[in-house]
């Protein structure tokens, strides 16, 4: 938006005739309406209504106005139903003139001239609808494209009696577009074919009927914004709030205003690819496919002791698992641990270097031969993931927590365990599932006693005991019956 081009009066915008503004009234024929339909109208029948081709960004403009506190008015010689509809969609007044008249408007380009015959009677009516709202002329901003010139204005010429002097007669400001052909003038020059007395005279570089309104609020609303913040301390925080409201929506009425503008494209040149529905039901997304209440989940399953450094760390059991809700359930399952020492162990018999030859012997050692573990299941987050465009798997991700048994040689010791677990689902009844576990109990230790010179298997009682802390990791296949 262009600033206006204020000639002499720059002095004025500043000063405090434009904080008193409190009603504008708006010439509507001449400002709200296109200057190009203004000269075509001319030629035609219709050209003697005051219908309008309505500018987005005029209307923005006066919203922002309403908004600010000004009371908008529209000036207008005849009230049809489209003017009438069109007040009352931007909550503004519209008062309909008696001497106003609905001739020919011409524009700054046709070398028609913007002159009203019977301009006195128009200002004594302007003067008596200030007059109740209880302002005076002062707060007044006169927006016209009309020539204002006193020779034309017979009334104001012979000056009746009880007609008030010129100074009463001052309004706030008068502001033109760049659509009209007067020039403005200083209020301090005395020529008698000079406009009327105005405080301010702005001439505005927005044409009419192309956002010269919207132009008008970001003059008039830095202004306001001034007046309230020096009442700041008066009126507390509500008015920093309106200040700050008030700037806002200065900075983004432009892009408002854009954003407004219907934008149509040839149909060629749209896209025609396929592309994902926009579900208007987003709470169908949410829905859960897999629920867990009231089921019953079998499972097969093998094993892996992840530190496990002497003997086969593989195993290969079943599972069995019981949902109270969504959330909670209890599991149990029992693994068997495959017999015979690790690769790592194998390699000690014998032992490398050693000469004559000598076995570690840990094959007689109390070994791992199975595992019970009781859990409680608490399933923490569901969700779902896109492998490709025709399949999506639901998950689960749950905790674990429990204790259980394990079996070392000829002794069972007592363990406690955590974990997580989760699990992929095929459908509503087979997934995949994988478990991870802290397991923590007391056994016999191998290294706490020789073996080399062995020739069985020890009794566990001949070995110290030591705390293990391990890892075992389960994996396998999980079928939910239905609930019941």
């Amino acid at each position: 938006m262009n600033d206006c081009s204020f000639d002499d009066t720059a002095s004025f915008v500043r000063a405090a005739q434009l904080q008193q503004i409190q009603l504008i009234l708006i010439d509507a024929k001449t400002v709200l309406r296109d200057a190009d339909l203004r000269s075509s109208d001319r030629r035609s029948a219709s050209g003697m209504t005051d219908n309008f081709g309505w500018s987005v960004r005029d209307n923005m403009g006066i919203r922002a106005l309403r908004r600010a506190g000004y009371d908008v008015v529209f000036l207008t010689s005849i009230a049809d139903a489209e003017s009438r509809s069109h007040a009352e969609e931007l909550s503004c007044d519209l008062w309909v003139s008696r001497s106003m008249s609905s001739g020919e408007i011409g524009t700054a380009d046709d070398g028609v001239e913007n002159q009203v015959e019977n301009w006195g009677e128009i200002w004594t009516e302007i003067r008596e609808g200030a007059g109740r709202r209880s302002l005076d002329l002062g707060q007044v901003i006169l927006v016209t494209d009309r020539r204002l010139d006193r020779e034309s204005d017979q009334g104001l010429t012979k000056e009746p009696e009880n007609q008030p002097n010129e100074i009463e007669l001052s309004l706030g400001a008068v502001v033109s577009t760049s659509s009209a052909k007067r020039s403005v003038t200083s209020p301090s020059h005395s020529q008698s074919s000079e406009s009327l007395a105005a405080s301010v005279q702005l001439k505005l570089q927005a044409k009419s009927g192309h956002g010269a309104l919207l132009e008008l609020c970001h003059l008039l609303l830095p202004i306001r914004v001034r007046r309230s913040s020096s009442a700041l301390m008066a009126k507390g925080f509500a008015a920093w709030i309106m200040g700050i409201v008030l700037s806002g929506f200065l900075i983004t009425a432009p892009a408002l205003a854009q954003e407004a503008e219907r934008i149509r494209f040839p149909e060629e040149e749209l896209a025609t690819e396929s592309v994902l529905p926009v579900f208007d039901q987003p709470v169908s997304v949410k829905s859960r496919n897999v629920e867990l209440a009231s089921r019953l989940e079998l499972g097969l399953q093998g094993g892996y002791a992840m530190t496990e450094p002497f003997f086969n760390p593989l195993s290969f059991g079943l599972s069995l698992a019981y949902h109270f809700n969504e959330e909670w359930g209890a599991q149990v399952m029992y693994n068997t641990q495959m017999q015979g020492l690790s690769s790592e162990a194998s390699q000690l018999n014998p032992i490398p270097n050693t000469s004559p030859p000598v076995n570690a012997n840990l094959q007689y050692a109390p070994a791992p031969k199975a595992i019970a573990i009781a859990n409680v299941q608490y399933s923490a987050y569901y969700g779902k993931i896109s492998l490709s465009k025709e399949m999506v798997m639901n998950l689960h991700l749950f905790g674990l927590a429990g204790a259980g048994m394990i079996t070392l040689g000829d002794v069972q010791k007592p363990l406690v365990t955590v974990g997580l677990g989760q699990k992929f689902y095929f459908n509503d009844k087979m997934s995949f599932r994988f478990d991870l576990r802290l397991l923590a109990y007391q056994g016999p230790d191998p290294t706490s006693i020789r073996l080399d010179n062995k020739f069985e298997p020890q009794p566990s009682s001949a070995f110290s005991n030591r705390v293990f802390i391990e890892g075992f990791l389960t994996a396998g296949l999980s079928y939910a019956l239905p609930a019941f």
